[in-house]
Protein backbone atom coordinates (compact mmCIF):
# COMPACT_ATOMS: atom_id res chain seq x y z
CA UNK A 1 0.00 0.00 0.00
CA UNK A 2 1.61 3.25 -1.03
CA UNK A 3 1.32 6.01 1.79
CA UNK A 4 1.32 9.70 0.56
CA UNK A 5 3.23 12.15 2.48
CA UNK A 6 2.19 15.70 2.85
CA UNK A 7 3.71 18.53 4.06
CA UNK A 8 2.57 21.80 4.39
CA UNK A 9 4.98 24.47 5.21
CA UNK A 10 3.99 28.06 6.92
CA UNK A 11 4.95 29.96 3.56
CA UNK A 12 3.39 33.56 3.65
CA UNK A 13 2.02 34.15 0.05
CA UNK A 14 2.04 37.60 -1.21
CA UNK A 15 -1.15 38.54 -1.17
CA UNK A 16 -3.28 40.18 -3.80
CA UNK A 17 -2.56 43.63 -2.65
CA UNK A 18 1.11 43.38 -1.64
CA UNK A 19 3.13 46.15 -3.09
CA UNK A 20 5.67 48.11 -2.84
CA UNK A 21 5.10 51.21 0.07
CA UNK A 22 5.21 54.84 -1.14
CA UNK A 23 8.98 55.21 0.26
CA UNK A 24 10.20 52.33 -1.55
CA UNK A 25 8.76 53.48 -4.96
CA UNK A 26 10.65 56.65 -4.67
CA UNK A 27 13.52 54.94 -4.09
CA UNK A 28 12.99 52.81 -7.44
CA UNK A 29 15.46 53.84 -9.84
CA UNK A 30 14.24 54.32 -13.70
CA UNK A 31 10.66 54.37 -13.31
CA UNK A 32 9.70 55.94 -16.83
CA UNK A 33 13.11 56.33 -18.37
CA UNK A 34 13.06 54.91 -21.64
CA UNK A 35 16.79 56.15 -22.60
CA UNK A 36 19.58 57.17 -20.58
CA UNK A 37 21.96 59.76 -21.96
CA UNK A 38 25.48 60.44 -20.56
CA UNK A 39 27.89 62.85 -21.56
CA UNK A 40 31.94 62.84 -20.94
CA UNK A 41 34.41 65.63 -20.80
CA UNK A 42 35.31 65.74 -24.90
CA UNK A 43 31.90 65.92 -25.90
CA UNK A 44 31.16 62.09 -26.83
CA UNK A 45 27.66 60.67 -25.92
CA UNK A 46 26.86 57.35 -24.94
CA UNK A 47 22.90 56.28 -24.66
CA UNK A 48 21.87 53.35 -22.85
CA UNK A 49 17.83 52.08 -23.69
CA UNK A 50 15.60 50.55 -21.39
CA UNK A 51 14.73 46.70 -23.06
CA UNK A 52 12.67 45.92 -20.17
CA UNK A 53 11.10 46.79 -17.02
CA UNK A 54 9.07 43.72 -15.73
CA UNK A 55 6.55 43.51 -11.92
CA UNK A 56 5.91 40.27 -11.12
CA UNK A 57 5.66 37.96 -7.36
CA UNK A 58 8.64 35.16 -8.02
CA UNK A 59 8.99 32.45 -5.62
CA UNK A 60 12.57 32.50 -4.40
CA UNK A 61 13.21 29.25 -2.82
CA UNK A 62 12.02 25.09 -3.75
CA UNK A 63 8.68 24.43 -2.84
CA UNK A 64 9.97 21.54 -0.80
CA UNK A 65 12.17 23.71 1.55
CA UNK A 66 10.14 25.75 4.27
CA UNK A 67 12.42 28.46 4.06
CA UNK A 68 11.00 29.17 0.57
CA UNK A 69 9.04 32.28 0.27
CA UNK A 70 7.55 34.65 -2.10
CA UNK A 71 9.34 38.55 -3.40
CA UNK A 72 7.83 41.01 -5.06
CA UNK A 73 10.16 41.83 -7.57
CA UNK A 74 10.86 45.00 -10.19
CA UNK A 75 13.39 43.43 -13.02
CA UNK A 76 14.21 46.45 -15.15
CA UNK A 77 16.91 45.43 -17.90
CA UNK A 78 19.03 47.71 -20.65
CA UNK A 79 21.18 47.73 -23.90
CA UNK A 80 24.33 49.76 -25.16
CA UNK A 81 26.15 49.22 -28.04
CA UNK A 82 29.18 47.68 -26.49
CA UNK A 83 27.06 44.78 -25.18
CA UNK A 84 27.03 41.69 -27.66
CA UNK A 85 27.84 38.73 -25.09
CA UNK A 86 24.74 37.33 -25.77
CA UNK A 87 22.03 37.55 -28.84
CA UNK A 88 19.20 40.16 -26.92
CA UNK A 89 22.30 42.17 -26.47
CA UNK A 90 21.04 43.19 -23.12
CA UNK A 91 21.50 42.73 -19.17
CA UNK A 92 19.95 43.24 -15.85
CA UNK A 93 20.22 47.07 -14.78
CA UNK A 94 18.29 46.91 -11.67
CA UNK A 95 16.66 44.72 -9.26
CA UNK A 96 14.09 46.01 -7.02
CA UNK A 97 12.71 43.25 -4.23
CA UNK A 98 10.79 43.50 -1.43
CA UNK A 99 9.97 40.13 0.78
CA UNK A 100 6.46 39.02 1.05
CA UNK A 101 7.22 37.41 5.10
CA UNK A 102 9.81 39.84 6.60
CA UNK A 103 8.96 43.13 3.84
CA UNK A 104 13.06 43.77 3.59
CA UNK A 105 13.33 45.93 0.65
CA UNK A 106 16.32 46.21 -1.51
CA UNK A 107 18.23 46.99 -4.89
CA UNK A 108 20.58 45.37 -6.58
CA UNK A 109 22.08 47.10 -9.94
CA UNK A 110 24.88 46.88 -11.77
CA UNK A 111 26.47 49.51 -14.57
CA UNK A 112 28.25 48.34 -17.61
CA UNK A 113 31.14 46.44 -16.32
CA UNK A 114 30.99 47.60 -12.36
CA UNK A 115 28.64 44.65 -10.97
CA UNK A 116 30.42 44.01 -7.41
CA UNK A 117 28.71 46.64 -6.35
CA UNK A 118 25.55 48.68 -6.05
CA UNK A 119 23.55 46.21 -3.95
CA UNK A 120 21.70 48.27 -1.19
CA UNK A 121 18.56 48.68 0.42
CA UNK A 122 17.06 52.14 1.97
CA UNK A 123 20.33 53.30 1.10
CA UNK A 124 21.48 52.57 4.52
CA UNK A 125 22.12 48.74 3.99
CA UNK A 126 25.77 47.83 2.21
CA UNK A 127 26.90 44.43 1.34
CA UNK A 128 31.19 44.71 1.72
CA UNK A 129 31.35 44.56 -2.34
CA UNK A 130 31.86 47.97 -2.44
CA UNK A 131 32.80 50.54 -0.01
CA UNK A 132 29.85 53.38 -0.63
CA UNK A 133 30.60 57.14 0.66
CA UNK A 134 27.90 59.01 0.81
CA UNK A 135 28.47 62.68 -0.45
CA UNK A 136 26.16 64.92 1.40
CA UNK A 137 26.14 67.55 -1.10
CA UNK A 138 27.44 66.68 -4.22
CA UNK A 139 27.92 69.33 -7.34
CA UNK A 140 26.07 67.88 -10.57
CA UNK A 141 26.16 70.30 -13.32
CA UNK A 142 24.58 73.60 -11.90
CA UNK A 143 22.45 71.52 -9.22
CA UNK A 144 23.29 70.76 -5.48
CA UNK A 145 22.37 67.17 -4.84
CA UNK A 146 22.01 66.24 -1.61
CA UNK A 147 23.05 62.29 -0.24
CA UNK A 148 24.24 60.78 -3.63
CA UNK A 149 26.43 57.33 -3.01
CA UNK A 150 29.71 56.96 -4.65
CA UNK A 151 30.63 53.24 -5.31
CA UNK A 152 33.93 51.81 -5.75
CA UNK A 153 34.72 48.39 -5.95
CA UNK A 154 36.87 46.79 -2.82
CA UNK A 155 39.96 45.69 -5.05
CA UNK A 156 40.88 43.26 -1.79
CA UNK A 157 37.68 41.00 -2.60
CA UNK A 158 38.16 41.71 -6.58
CA UNK A 159 41.08 42.11 -7.01
CA UNK A 160 40.57 41.66 -11.10
CA UNK A 161 38.12 45.04 -10.78
CA UNK A 162 41.32 46.87 -11.34
CA UNK A 163 40.87 45.38 -15.20
CA UNK A 164 37.62 47.18 -15.97
CA UNK A 165 37.07 49.75 -17.30
CA UNK A 166 34.43 51.69 -14.88
CA UNK A 167 36.37 52.47 -11.80
CA UNK A 168 34.11 54.38 -10.03
CA UNK A 169 29.59 55.24 -9.96
CA UNK A 170 28.05 57.48 -8.21
CA UNK A 171 24.18 56.92 -7.23
CA UNK A 172 21.29 58.91 -6.80
CA UNK A 173 18.23 57.91 -4.35
CA UNK A 174 15.31 57.26 -7.08
CA UNK A 175 17.48 58.17 -10.14
CA UNK A 176 20.26 55.46 -10.66
CA UNK A 177 23.24 56.31 -11.80
CA UNK A 178 24.21 59.72 -12.72
CA UNK A 179 27.79 59.65 -13.24
CA UNK A 180 30.63 56.90 -13.78
CA UNK A 181 34.27 57.32 -14.21
CA UNK A 182 36.19 55.10 -16.31
CA UNK A 183 40.12 53.96 -16.82
CA UNK A 184 39.69 54.71 -20.51
CA UNK A 185 36.88 57.20 -21.52
CA UNK A 186 36.72 59.37 -18.55
CA UNK A 187 34.01 61.08 -16.45
CA UNK A 188 30.38 60.54 -17.85
CA UNK A 189 27.55 62.52 -16.51
CA UNK A 190 23.95 61.92 -17.06
CA UNK A 191 22.21 64.41 -19.27
CA UNK A 192 19.08 62.76 -20.00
Amino acid sequence: MASILLISCNRKECSSNFDFSKKEIESIPYRADSILVFKNEHGDLDTFFITERSKRIVDKGFEIETSSHDWLEIEIRYTNKHFDENPESDRQLAWITKDCRSEDFGISASWMDFWDGLDFGYGTHFKNYSYPDTIKKFQFNSQTLLNVLKFQTDTTIWPDAVDRNVKTVYWLNGEGVIMYETRYTGTWKKIR
